[in-house]
């Protein structure tokens, strides 16, 4: 990884990222710990299968999830159906990693 996006190679005159057009600048080490940092945490995500919003129960709205591995997992206590999809679609996104 340090050769490639941190080491300006002698005969390219930049570094072979930059070259392949991968990133258009040179990388500090900050980047480059920042970008393994959010690989490694979305990549340790399990993967779901469906999420789902089930009916008011006596704890409230719940979210039941079905992991491709094919676990069950259900969380309760949202206030309104509302509430539960705002939370499903936060899952998303921090899974699509926007």
């Amino acid at each position: 990884m340090y050769y490639n996006f941190m080491r300006i190679h002698q005969t390219l005159k930049v570094t072979p990222a930059m070259a392949a057009g991968v990133t258009d600048k040179l990388w500090e080490m900050e980047d480059l710990v920042v970008m393994l940092e959010q690989w490694d945490w979305r990549t340790s995500l399990p993967s779901t299968s469906s999420l789902s919003v089930n009916m008011p129960s006596g704890k409230g709205h719940s979210v039941s999830v079905l992991w491709r591995g094919g676990e069950v997992d259900s969380i309760s206590g949202f206030d309104s159906e509302h509430d539960a999809l705002e939370w499903i679609k936060e899952i998303h996104r921090v899974v699509a990693g926007k």
